[in-house]
């Protein structure tokens, strides 16, 4: 299985961390998250395809926990000469987010038009919501507020409404906002 846009930087990506969990060295890349750039040095423990995008999850020595990394997100990769005893994990802690470098998870509850049952459905599964008195589709989950949760949100445009929390509200509307004054017209 691969996405559409994938490539054969992301196939010798995929080769070399998988080469390196056969023969359990730590690798080191740089990472792209929360708009920065951080070094890592990580303990590979297994390559996942979830959502349309590759992951590698390992664990991290800087984060002295396991992470889940978004292989896009990866540059600069290389196998050091140095081994690893593999530590036990759990395919359960895995957090699909994309970015969580924590355990910053929130309730978050969202209305979306009843036009987007196919949608809600698909995404949440048909029994992970309720309706709502007036018709539209209240799903309630949680995830740590993050930009990739908020562009997530934001291509539903008007068929979506966050109700809570409010913080994840207002980051919604300060950037809906953002976007009217690019297309307002002079």
């Amino acid at each position: 299985m691969s996405p559409w846009n994938q490539n054969d930087q992301l196939g010798l990506k995929i080769q070399e961390i998988k080469q390196a969990i056969r023969e359990r060295k730590i690798i080191e890349f740089q990472y792209f998250s929360n708009e920065k750039l951080t070094e890592r040095r990580v303990e590979p423990c297994q390559i996942i395809f979830k959502q349309a995008n590759w992951y590698l999850y390992g664990y991290c020595l800087l984060r002295k926990d396991f992470r889940l990394f978004k292989l896009r997100r990866i540059s600069g990769l290389t196998i050091t000469d140095t081994s690893f005893e593999p530590r036990e994990f759990s395919i359960d802690r895995l957090s699909w987010d994309g970015e969580s470098d924590g355990d910053k998870h929130l309730p978050i509850v969202v209305l979306f038009d009843k036009s987007m049952v196919y949608a809600v459905n698909d995404i949440f599964g048909m029994d992970n919501y309720e309706i709502a008195p007036d018709g539209r589709l209240k799903v309630e989950f949680q995830m740590e507020i993050s930009g990739w949760l908020c562009g997530f949100l934001l291509g539903f445009g008007d068929k979506i409404e966050v109700v809570e929390p409010v913080e994840l509200r207002d980051r919604i509307k300060s950037m809906a906002e953002s976007i009217y004054k690019v297309y307002e017209e002079n």
